[in-house]
């Protein structure tokens, strides 16, 4: 015979299984074949269910402001583009004649008409965006050309200038090397 509980072989005359200690039914011991143990199925709770909450009766919604009618925009006009000042340029080229005039300061016949160019400019293209550029080469140009007419005056008041001429010899050509190395 064989314990209802766990399924082991019960001596004969068992009471209790010695495995478990699960008391033997009467029944079992007749010799009446063992039906296996089958726990009772756990019976599910009810649960108790939510009452829905009840619903408001249809109220309408309110109806929004009513919008104003449609109005178009007013029409754009297109303006012409306007010409972009040439300023920017004008600032440039007054900085390069003001060097220039600058590098050429021992030729006064062409170093004031270059300041006098790089003054003009400048001073039109200080209202440009490069207004720093053009101040730069105001000054530059304003004090080469008061240089320029410093020189053209000391060239034209000078009487050497006017009537001196060397002619170099052979001879004073080797002595002025002659007296340079020694």
């Amino acid at each position: 015979m064989f314990c209802q509980n766990c399924g082991s072989l019960l001596p004969e005359n068992a009471k209790v299984c010695p495995e478990c200690g699960t008391p033997v039914s009467t029944e079992a011991a007749g010799g009446a074949a063992p039906e296996p143990n089958v726990a009772p199925q756990p019976q599910p709770v009810p649960q108790p269910q939510p009452h829905p909450a009840p619903q408001p009766a249809y109220q309408p919604q309110p109806q929004p402001a009513p919008q104003p009618a449609y109005q178009p925009h007013p029409a754009y006009t297109v303006q012409p583009e306007q010409p972009q000042p040439r300023s920017k340029g004008l600032a440039i080229t007054a900085l390069i004649l003001s060097i220039v005039s600058i590098v050429c300061c021992c030729i006064p016949f062409l170093q004031i008409p270059l300041a006098l160019a790089g003054l003009i400019l400048g001073i039109c293209g200080i209202r440009s965006g490069l207004k720093a550029m053009a101040i730069v080469a105001v000054i530059i140009s304003a004090l080469s050309l008061v240089f320029g007419i410093i020189m053209l005056l000391v060239l034209l008041l000078s009487p050497e200038s006017v009537t001196y001429s060397y002619n170099f010899n052979d001879g004073d050509i080797q002595r002025w090397f002659e007296n340079f190395f020694r």
